[in-house]
C-alpha cells in the first residue's frame, strides 16, 4: 500500500481505534481499566498554543497530574514543559503528545512516573535510544509518525504497544523483550513477514496485522503460528 494511502486511511480510523472505549476494554482483559470514579477523579491538563503562556503555571498550580495532553507544539515548546515538570517534581502519569513537532523522546525518557505514553500524528523519525527509564510505563502508543524502528525497551513491562501506521517494514527487536505484552498493534506499515520470534510473546493475546504487505500465505502462517492469539487482519472502519 502506498504512503499516501495509509495517511489518509489513518487520519479517518486511528481516532476511533484510539478511543477510550478500545483502550478500556484492552485494558480490562490486562485488569487495569479504571472504573468510573477513577475517571471522576484523574486530572487531565490540556495545553495548546491558546494557553501556552501560562502552562508552566498551570502545571505547577494542580499538583499532582495525572493526565497531561500537549497538542499543536512544537519539539522546543514540549521540551520546556517537561523541564517545567522536572524542576516542579509534577507526577505525571499519562502524556499525550498530539500533532506536534517533536524531533527527539530523549526528555521524555526522563519522565520517570509515566505509566502511559501516547505520540501520535507527531512526525517522529528518531526516537530515544533507550526508554528503558520509564520502568512504571505500561502503555506505548506511537501510531501514525514516521518511525523506522523503536528505542530500546528492554525490561520495561509494557503490556500495550501500539506501532501502527509508520514506515516499519519489520517488526523491531525491542518488540521480542516485552515479555509482559498482551496487545501488539503493527497495522498500516510496510511488514510482509513475520518472525517465529513472537512466538516467545507468552502473553500476548491480541495481535492486530492489518493494512501490511503480507500475503494470505503469511497472515494464514501467522494465525497457526499464534493460536491462541486473537489476529485481526482487517481495519473495521467506524
Amino acid at each position: 500500500m502506498n504512503t499516501k494511502s495509509k495517511e489518509a486511511k489513518s487520519l479517518s480510523i486511528k481516532v476511533a481505534s484510539l478511543s477510550y472505549l478500545m483502550l478500556c476494554f484492552i485494558s480490562m482483559v490486562m485488569g487495569s481499566c479504571s472504573n468510573d470514579k477513577d475517571q471522576k477523579d484523574e486530572v487531565i491538563v490540556r495545553i495548546t498554543k491558546d494557553n501556552l503562556g501560562q502552562a508552566c503555571d498551570i502545571i505547577k498550580e494542580g499538583l499532582p497530574y495525572q493526565s497531561l495532553s500537549l497538542v499543536g507544539l512544537d519539539s522546543s515548546t514540549i521540551e520546556e514543559i517537561i523541564e517545567c515538570i522536572l524542576d516542579n517534581n509534577v507526577n505525571v502519569k499519562k502524556l499525550n503528545i498530539i500533532s506536534s513537532k517533536l524531533e527527539s523522546t530523549e526528555n521524555i525518557s526522563k519522565l520517570i512516573t509515566l505509566e502511559a505514553l501516547n505520540i501520535q500524528f507527531s512526525n517522529i523519525k528518531n526516537p530515544s535510544t533507550n526508554l528503558t527509564s520509564l520502568v512504571n510505563l505500561e502503555k506505548l502508543s506511537l501510531p501514525s509518525n514516521h518511525l523506522k524502528d523503536l528505542p530500546n525497551l528492554e525490561g520495561l513491562n509494557i503490556r500495550l504497544l501500539d506501532i501502527s501506521y509508520n514506515n516499519l517494514k519489520v517488526i523491531p527487536n525491542s518488540v521480542y523483550s516485552l515479555t509482559q505484552l498482551v496487545f501488539l498493534d503493527i497495522g498500516g506499515n510496510n511488514i510482509s513477514h513475520i518472525s517465529d520470534s513472537l512466538k516467545s510473546l507468552k502473553k500476548l493475546k491480541f495481535l492486530e496485522i492489518y493494512d501490511n504487505d503480507m500475503s494470505p500465505e503469511e497472515i494464514e502462517k501467522v494465525k497457526a503460528m499464534l493460536p491462541s492469539v486473537e489476529v485481526k487482519e482487517y481495519m473495521l472502519m467506524p
